[in-house]
C-alpha cells in the first residue's frame, strides 16, 4: 500500500517558537501548513511541512512543583500516525 504523506510526524517544543519558526522555514526550507495562537497572540502549536513530511512546533511552558521550575513542558505533545 503507497503512502503519501508522512507515516509519523514529530511534535517539538521550543522555548521560542516564532524564533523556531523563522529559522526552519528561512534555513531549512520548511513551509508553514498551519498556525494556532493562544489568547494572547502567542503562536501556541504550528504545523511545517517539507516535501512528504511534516512537523510539528509548540511553546513550552515552565513545568513547576510547589513554585520551582523543573523543566519546561511543551503545551501539546502530539504523535500522528497514518494505519495502513
Amino acid at each position: 500500500m503507497r503512502v503519501d504523506g508522512p507515516s509519523v510526524t514529530p511534535s517539538i517544543p521550543y522555548e521560542a517558537p516564532c524564533v523556531a519558526l523563522g529559522w526552519l522555514t528561512d534555513v531549512l526550507g520548511f513551509t508553514l501548513s498551519d498556525a494556532f495562537h493562544d489568547p494572547a497572540g502567542n503562536l501556541a502549536f504550528a504545523q511545517l511541512v517539507w516535501g512528504n513530511g511534516a512537523i510539528f512546533i509548540s511553546g513550552a511552558r515552565p513545568r513547576t512543583i510547589r513554585g520551582r521550575v523543573l523543566a519546561l513542558a511543551p503545551f501539546r505533545s502530539l504523535l500522528t500516525t497514518k494505519l495502513q
